[in-house]
């Protein structure tokens, strides 16, 4: 398969499927953020799914059954449950796609945001 290729919500799928609980990023968390930043979506999330994905899915190729097992029972559970934290985090990151794609919206930056990226211009 081709990370590369994939489009947002398709990297946002793979990713949350292969999230480890004991991963040092919080993808709740980062998630909820894109309510009030969903320029992150495009700016940090994005290239950092691809490298998670990629990462998780050599490491799913060479490990053994029981872990392919193990991630399939993972997404029936998340597809027949319509309680679970997937569906409204799949809403947020359309929703902050969307934001990212209008023209009629636009992101206001703020006077710390314009000051870190002069600094980076430097």
């Amino acid at each position: 398969m081709l990370v590369d290729q994939l489009d947002i919500k398709s990297l946002f799928i793979f990713r949350y499927l292969l999230d480890r609980a004991d991963d040092i990023v919080d993808l709740k968390k980062d998630i909820h953020d894109l309510r009030h930043f969903p320029e992150r979506l495009e700016t940090s999330y994005k290239h950092e799914w691809r490298t998670y994905v990629k990462k998780e899915l050599h490491l799913l190729e060479e490990s053994d059954y029981g872990q392919r097992l193990e991630i399939e029972q993972h997404f029936h559970h998340i597809v027949n449950s319509p309680e679970h934290p997937f569906d409204e985090m799949l809403t947020i990151v359309e929703f902050a796609q969307k934001v990212n794609n209008s023209d009629t919206v636009t992101v206001m930056t703020t006077p710390l945001k314009r000051y870190v990226h002069e600094l980076l211009r430097l």
